[in-house]
Formats: C-alpha cells, sequence, structure tokens
C-alpha cells in the first residue's frame, strides 16, 4: 500500500504549526511568501526529454502554462486523471518517515515531486535540525554537497523575510500557518526521461505569519516546478521555483470546477487520483 503524507489541515486553520516535534513541520505545507526558493543544483547525467507533444520548461524563461494544441484550453472540456495520490506514493518508508520508493515512471516522479514539494515549503524548513532531516530525506546527495552553502543562504533570507529567528520561530504573540492543496489544481510532468523529470504543479496556499487568534493567512493561487534525479529513487536536484498564478475565476478558498482548470491549464495537464472539486 501506498505510504501518505497528509494535505489537510482546514479542521484546524488557526492551529500553530510549531511543535516540539519535528514530524509535524513536514506534513505541513507551505508556500514562500514574496520570493520563491530557486536554488539551482548541478545538471543532471541524462537531461529529462518533454513527453510526447510537450515541451521541456525553463525555469528562467516565462512560464507558458497552457498547451499549444488547444490554444491556452479554451474550449477544454476536462482533463485526464493520473493515478497519482497528492501527498502520497510510494512503496515504503524512507528517511524521516518520508515515501521512499517511487515507481521509475511519469507518474512515480509526479508523486515523489508532490511530497517533495510540500516537505520543501513546509515550515520545518525554517528549524535548522528539522530542515537537515528533510533535505537529506528528499534530496540529491551530489546537489546537497555541492549547494548547501546556497540552499542555508536562501532559506535564512526567506525566515528573516517572514520575521522569524534563527530558529525558525515567530514573535511570541504569533503563528506561522502553512498548508497547500495540489488535489485541488492539477500537474504536468515537463520533461521526462528514466535518469531525470521535471515535474510543474499548480496548486492552492495558505501561507503566513498571522496573530495567535487571528484569521488564516491570504490564500493564493502558485505554479512550483521541481527537478528530479533518479539514485535508485527519485530526488530533487533544486530547490522548488515558484511562479503566481494562474488564478481561476472562481471565489477563493475552494476547488475550481474541472473545466476552470482546463480552460486555464491545457490538456497537457493531469488532474489527481484524489483531485478535489
Amino acid at each position: 500500500m501506498p505510504t501518505r503524507v497528509s494535505l489537510d489541515t482546514r479542521a484546524e486553520p488557526q492551529q500553530s504549526r510549531r511543535g516540539s516535534g519535528w514530524i509535524v513541520p513536514l506534513l505541513v505545507a507551505m508556500l514562500v511568501l514574496g520570493v520563491g526558493i530557486g536554488v539551482l543544483g548541478p545538471g543532471t547525467d541524462a537531461e529529462p526529454v518533454a513527453p510526447a507533444g510537450t515541451a521541456a520548461a525553463d525555469p528562467e524563461a516565462p512560464m507558458d502554462l497552457h498547451d499549444d494544441e488547444d490554444h491556452g484550453g479554451h474550449g477544454v472540456g476536462q482533463l485526464p486523471t493520473s493515478g497519482v495520490v497528492a501527498g502520497a506514493g510510494g512503496a515504503r518508508r524512507g528517511a524521516a518517515g518520508f515515501p521512499a520508493g517511487f515507481p521509475r515512471t511519469q507518474e512515480g516522479a509526479a508523486a515523489a515531486a508532490t511530497v517533495f514539494l510540500q516537505a520543501l515549503t513546509s515550515t520545518g524548513v525554517y528549524e535548522p535540525v528539522v530542515r537537515r532531516r528533510i533535505l537529506t530525506a528528499v534530496g540529491d546527495p551530489s546537489w546537497l554537497s555541492a549547494q548547501r552553502a546556497g540552499i542555508e543562504a536562501a532559506i535564512g533570507a526567506e525566515a528573516r523575510a517572514l520575521g522569524l529567528d534563527d530558529k525558525g520561530q515567530p514573535p511570541a504573540d504569533r503563528v506561522v500557518l502553512s498548508t497547500i492543496r495540489p488535489a485541488w489544481g492539477a500537474y504536468r510532468v515537463a520533461a521526462f526521461s528514466p535518469e531525470a523529470a521535471e515535474v510543474v504543479i499548480w496548486y492552492y496556499t495558505e501561507r503566513g505569519v498571522v496573530a495567535r487568534q487571528g484569521d488564516p493567512p491570504q490564500g493564493t493561487w502558485r505554479t512550483s516546478t521541481l527537478r528530479l534525479r533518479w539514485t535508485g529513487d527519485w530526488k530533487v536536484t533544486a530547490l522548488p521555483a515558484h511562479r503566481d498564478g494562474p488564478v481561476p475565476d472562481f471565489a477563493p478558498r475552494s476547488a475550481p470546477p474541472i473545466f476552470e482548470r482546463a480552460r486555464l491549464l491545457g490538456t497537457a495537464w493531469r488532474l489527481y487520483a484524489n483531485t478535489e472539486t
């Protein structure tokens, strides 16, 4: 049975995620506010190849979220549903309790990327001890060895921008709250080979530092790109690159209808098996 990481925190939107245990932060995903993590690691040994009918995404170029064949998704009625479960996958538990043993397939890479996005945008990355466990669990060892200083600098800058201290803690009267909802969005495999993959995920997020008894953070829609390498399992070779939008034409804090996702994204995208509507 695939292992699972829960992404659902709606039942307790104002509860602090700063518990003493390090597992809890791993289960609460966070999207970086205003400054996306975008440190790129070394290239893969074999470049991923775009699946038929698609082109590999260039993270330095403006993102074209639409599929060329349907001219931006207009008129597309629905997106295909994959076998990828958002927040789950793998045949076993690996380091730090994360799902591991992902298939060496496009769906396996997409499942791994979704779990890794959750971990790498969680509040736990701001706590030094937890951060090391997360990076060791999800990161390609050669990338970590070569880019450790840059990774630490990028995460430290984000922590300071949020008003967190060196231990990743908010002020005493405030809490840092975060969640991401990939099952409200969709994903696409922008490039794939047996050695490397690039996965793009569109999702809703609520994230920020707020008063303990205040309202939850304001939500937004973001798109994140993750690069992975096969090292006996899928591992990331760069921190996620984040972009804003696209924003659906429906009320916030809810999953947009399937036809709206298709209109925004185009047919190259896939729904998760546990997609919410």
